[in-house]
């Protein structure tokens, strides 16, 4: 039997995903929500440059301060702002940021 608990995002009682303290629906939003915003900010980067030249540079935008540390509800929650704040992000090589995803996720 599942245990049943409150979710911490929406408060209703549910089965928790694992290791996350929300519920499946509130997990696939915010997850959908977060693709959204990257997607917009990863568009706004590559406006002026043709989408060929810029499919080939290798850097990628790197989040110190990870994005799965931050419970992110709307655009104008302090902790969107923060996890999208210029000290928070850096330009870094996608072999790093590959190598640091590999070495946080196996931290966990």
């Amino acid at each position: 039997m599942k245990d049943i608990k409150r979710c911490y995002i929406c408060t209703k009682q549910a089965s928790l995903r694992k290791n996350s303290g929300a519920c499946s629906y509130c997990v696939n939003m915010l997850s959908k929500f977060r693709g959204q915003i990257r997607s917009s900010i990863y568009g706004s980067l590559k406006y002026g440059i043709k989408s060929y030249i810029w499919d080939f540079l290798p850097w990628q935008i790197d989040h110190i301060v990870p994005q799965y540390n931050f419970v992110i509800r709307s655009l104008r929650d302090e902790n969107f702002i923060d996890c999208w704040a210029l000290c928070n992000i850096r330009p870094l090589s996608s072999k790093e940021n590959a190598k640091k995803h590999i070495k946080e996720s196996q931290v966990k």
